[in-house]
């Protein structure tokens, strides 16, 4: 029984990652302000490498901001599928490198 609803949660991810994203765009009033934002990002972080169950609610609170910052929604709910079924490690490394990579972008 408990491996029926295990697959059946693993096939309905993506239809219920696609229900909790927002249907059209964001509104600017709805985004953080960009200090915020850097340190909501850096709380998420800190939560996945701990392996705490608070990153889902952190990661669910930062989707709109990630999404205006150009992160592909197909991404998101990649994210959002490693982050629900407590897969923290690849989702901090994916985060980590984006941040990462989106800094070096400024820079340049």
């Amino acid at each position: 029984m408990r491996d029926a609803f295990c697959q059946l949660r693993q096939l309905a991810e993506p239809m219920l990652a696609q229900a909790r994203s927002p249907a059209g765009p964001t509104i600017a009033a709805d985004l953080p302000a960009p200090e915020q934002a850097a340190t909501r990002l850096a709380e998420l972080l800190l939560l996945l490498s701990q392996q705490d169950l608070g990153a889902a609610d952190a990661f669910d609170a930062l989707r709109p901001w990630l999404c205006a910052q150009g992160l592909p929604s197909a991404e998101l709910g990649r994210l959002q599928h490693r982050i629900a079924n407590l897969d923290f490690a690849p989702a901090h490394q994916f985060l980590t490198e984006w941040q990462a990579s989106d800094a070096s972008s400024r820079q340049a």
